[in-house]
C-alpha cells in the first residue's frame, strides 16, 4: 500500500509510515497531522535548500576594503617611484565607501538574523562593519590632525612675519645711523653681500643687517614689499613703508601686515593692510 502522507510504498501491517511517520490506520491522524499548523517533515532523500550568501554582507566587505587602494598608491608615491598620483575626489570616495560599508553591514546582520538560516555571510558583514568603522575613525583623525597642523602652521608663519617686520624696522634704523643717507632705497640693501661678489665687506648696498631670505622679500610663506619714500634735497630718504602679505591667502596666512618708519606694525584680515589699520596687540 501507499502512504497517504508521503506516497511511499509501505507494508499493510505497519501502523505508521517508516518514512514520514504518518498514521496508516484509516480515520486516524498522527499527532503531527492533527495540528493544523504543524510542520510535516520533508520526505527523506530530498535535500534541504542550501543557505545563500547575503549580497549586503558581500558588498559591505568589499566596500570596507576599497579605501586600501589609495593607501597603496600613497605608499608608492612616498616610498616608491613617485609615479603614483592621488585624485582629490578619492577622499570623498573613501569616506562614502566606509559609510556604505557600515550601513550595509548593519543591514546584512539584520537580514541574516531574520532569515531563519536561509542567509549566510555574518562573518563578512561583521568584517565590513569593523573595516568601515575603522576607516571612518581614521579619516576623522586625519582630518582633525591635518586641521590642527594647518592652523599651527598659519600661526607660526604669522608670528614669524611679525618678527621679520620688527627686524627690518630695527635694521632700517641701524642703516640710517651707519650710512647717514636715511633709510635704504631697497630691501636688498639691508641684506648680506652677494656670494659671487669679490668683496665681502659690508656697504650701503649690502649692509648685512638682515638675512638673505628676508632681503629677497620672501620668508615664512609671506611676501615683503618695501617702498622707500622720495629722497629730499640732500638725498636722504626719510620715510618707507612695508607690506607683508601671505603668498597663499588663507592657507599660508590669514593676516596681512603693514609697517613704516613709525615702527608700528598693523594688520588686516583678508585684505592688504595700510597705515589706517589697527596696530597688532
Amino acid at each position: 500500500m501507499l502512504c497517504p502522507g508521503c506516497g511511499k510504498e509501505v507494508a499493510e501491517a505497519d501502523a505508521r509510515c517508516g518514512f514520514c511517520g504518518s498514521s496508516l490506520s484509516p480515520g486516524k491522524l498522527s499527532s503531527a497531522e492533527s495540528l493544523p499548523n504543524a510542520r510535516v517533515a520533508a520526505p527523506s532523500g530530498m535535500p534541504e535548500r542550501p543557505a545563500r550568501r547575503s549580497g549586503k554582507a558581500l558588498a559591505s566587505f568589499i566596500l570596507g576594503l576599497l579605501p586600501f587602494i589609495p593607501v597603496v598608491w600613497l605608499l608608492d608615491l612616498v616610498f616608491g617611484t613617485g609615479a603614483a598620483t592621488l585624485h582629490p575626489n578619492l577622499n570623498f570616495i573613501n569616506v562614502a565607501a566606509a559609510l556604505l560599508a557600515v550601513i550595509l553591514g548593519h543591514g546584512a546582520k539584520a537580514s541574516i538574523r531574520r532569515s531563519g538560516a536561509r542567509l549566510r555571510g555574518k562573518g563578512m558583514a561583521v568584517a565590513g562593519l569593523v573595516l568601515g568603522y575603522l576607516w571612518l575613525a581614521g579619516f576623522m583623525l586625519v582630518i582633525s590632525v591635518s586641521a590642527f597642523i594647518d592652523h599651527s602652521r598659519v600661526l607660526a608663519n604669522q608670528a614669524s612675519t611679525v618678527g621679520s617686520l620688527r627686524t627690518i624696522n630695527a635694521a632700517a634704523i641701524s642703516y640710517a645711523q651707519t650710512y647717514h643717507r636715511g633709510y635704504p632705497p631697497t630691501l636688498s640693501d639691508l641684506g648680506p653681500p652677494k656670494a659671487e661678489s669679490a668683496s665681502v665687506e659690508l656697504s650701503e648696498d649690502a649692509a648685512g643687517l638682515i638675512d638673505e631670505y628676508l632681503a629677497a622679500s620672501l620668508k615664512s610663506n609671506y611676501r615683503f614689499t618695501y617702498i622707500a619714500g622720495a629722497a629730499d634735497s640732500t638725498g636722504t630718504i626719510q620715510t618707507y613703508a612695508i607690506h607683508a602679505d601671505p603668498m597663499e591667502p588663507g592657507v599660508s596666512g590669514k593676516l596681512h601686515y603693514f609697517t613704516d618708519q613709525t615702527h608700528v606694525i598693523r594688520c588686516e584680515k583678508g585684505k592688504v593692510a595700510n597705515e589706517h589699520r589697527p596696530p597688532i596687540p
